[in-house]
C-alpha cells in the first residue's frame, strides 16, 4: 500500500507503473512461455484402406457368420474388475477349455485347471436359458441356472483368495456362456425392413502394439465403424451392435465388435492373429469384456484343434445337475430379493 500511494503523488507515478506490467509482460510479447511441458501425444497410424465400399465391409460381417459349428481347444486368461474404484484388478489363472458351438446359439464350455486336466466348470447355452456347474474345488460346487435375457448381480463367494482353483471357481461363477457364443459366432446382416445401418470413420487412442517403443506410448488408429440398428414397434431405432474394421490394412479387416444394452455397451470384443480353418478366416485370439459384469476373458483358440462345419449331436449341449451340486435359480433370487448364494 505504501508504494501505491507514493506512485500516485508522484508525478509520474501512473509510468512507473505501465513500465512495471510491461516488464510483466515482456516475455508473453516476445512469445516465451514461463515453462514448458512435453506431453506423449498419440502417433497418428497411416491410413491403407481409403476407400473401402460399404459392400465390402457387410461381406465381410456375413463371410463371418458361415461357420454353423465350430469346436476347438482352446485357453483361457481371466481378469476380474469387480475393484476396479480401488484401482486394481485381478488375474485369474489359465484355464484350459472346450469350446462347441452351433447356430443359431448353442454353446458347450468345459474349463479344465491346467495340472491334472481336473475339470473345473461345465457350461451350456441355448440362446434362451444358460447353465453353469462349478466343480472345482469342492468348497465352491454351485448348479447356476438362468435366463439370457436377464440382467443378474455378481455372485461373489471364496474367491478373495490366492488358491488358482477357488480364483477360478469365482470367476466362472459370473460368466454366461451366451456373452462367449455372441462373441465366436458372428451374426449376419439381416436385410430386412426392421433393420438398419450406416458406416462412419472414426479414430481411437490405444496402446502402441510396437513394444520396441516406448512404454505407455499410444497410437491413433483409424476404423470403419458399421452401425446396426433395429426399428422398435413405437417407430424409434435402437443400436444393436457396432463393427470396427481396421483402415491400417488394405483389406480394412474386422477387428471389433460391441454389442448394446439399453444403449450402452454391454459387451466389447476385440479379435486379431486370424488363421485359417479349411475354406474360413477365424480369430486365435478373442478378448470379451463385460463392463457392467466386471469381468474380462481373452480366449485363444488352439488352431491344429478347430473343426467347423462337423456334426455335432443334440446332446453335447445338454447339461444336468447328475452330481446334485448345490442349485441356484437366479430368477428365483431376482424375484426373492438380493441375497448371497
Amino acid at each position: 500500500m505504501r508504494i501505491t500511494r507514493a506512485c500516485e503523488a508522484h508525478p509520474g507515478g501512473h509510468n512507473l507503473r505501465r513500465l512495471f506490467l510491461t516488464l510483466l509482460l515482456l516475455p508473453l510479447l516476445m512469445g516465451v512461455n514461463y515453462c514448458e511441458h512435453k506431453l506423449p501425444v498419440p502417433k497418428p497410424l497411416q491410413i491403407r484402406a481409403t476407400d473401402t465400399p460399404v459392400s465390402t465391409l457387410l461381406s465381410q460381417i456375413n463371410a463371418g457368420a458361415l461357420e454353423n459349428t465350430i469346436q476347438a481347444r482352446a485357453t483361457m486368461d481371466f481378469e476380474d474388475f469387480s475393484e476396479a474404484t480401488k484401482g486394481t484388478k485381478r488375474t485369474i489363472p489359465t484355464a484350459n477349455a472346450l469350446i462347441v458351438l452351433k447356430r443359431p446359439q448353442n454353446i458347450r464350455l468345459v474349463v479344465e485347471a491346467p495340472i491334472l486336466s481336473i475339470k473345473v466348470a461345465d457350461m451350456v447355452s441355448d440362446g434362451h436359458q444358460f447353465k453353469v456347474a462349478v466343480l472345482w474345488p469342492s468348497s465352491s460346487k454351485k448348479f447356476l441356472i438362468g435366463s439370457n435375457n436377464q440382467q443378474y448381480t455378481r455372485i461373489e463367494g471364496e474367491t478373495k483368495t490366492n488358491n488358482a482353483d477357488l480364483q477360478r471357481a469365482g470367476a466362472l461363477a459370473n460368466i454366461r456362456p451366451q456373452h462367449l457364443t455372441d462373441a465366436i459366432l458372428m451374426r449376419p446382416v439381416e436385410p430386412d425392413a426392421n433393420s438398419m445401418y450406416f458406416v462412419e470413420q472414426a479414430t481411437e487412442v490405444e496402446p502402441d502394439p510396437d513394444i520396441t517403443h516406448k512404454k505407455g506410448s499410444q497410437v491413433e488408429r483409424p476404423y470403419y465403424v458399421v452401425t446396426l440398428l433395429e426399428r422398435e414397434n413405437d417407430g424409434e431405432a435402437r443400436i444393436t451392435r457396432r463393427v470396427w474394421f481396421d483402415r491400417t490394412a488394405e483389406s480394412a479387416p474386422l477387428t471389433r465388435q460391441q454389442f448394446f444394452e439399453n444403449g450402452r455397451v454391454a459387451t466389447d470384443v476385440t479379435y486379431s492373429e486370424f488363421f485359417r480353418a479349411g475354406a474360413y478366416s477365424l480369430p486365435k485370439k478373442i478378448f470379451v469384456r463385460r463392463p457392467d459384469d466386471k469381468y474380462a476373458v481373452t480366449i485363444t483358440l488352439k488352431p491344429e484343434s478347430v473343426q467347423v462345419n462337423g456334426d455335432v449331436p443334440a446332446t453335447a449341449f445338454v447339461l444336468n445337475n447328475d452330481e446334485n451340486l448345490p442349485e441356484i435359480n437366479l430368477d428365483a433370487r431376482v424375484k426373492a430379493g438380493p441375497s448371497k448364494p
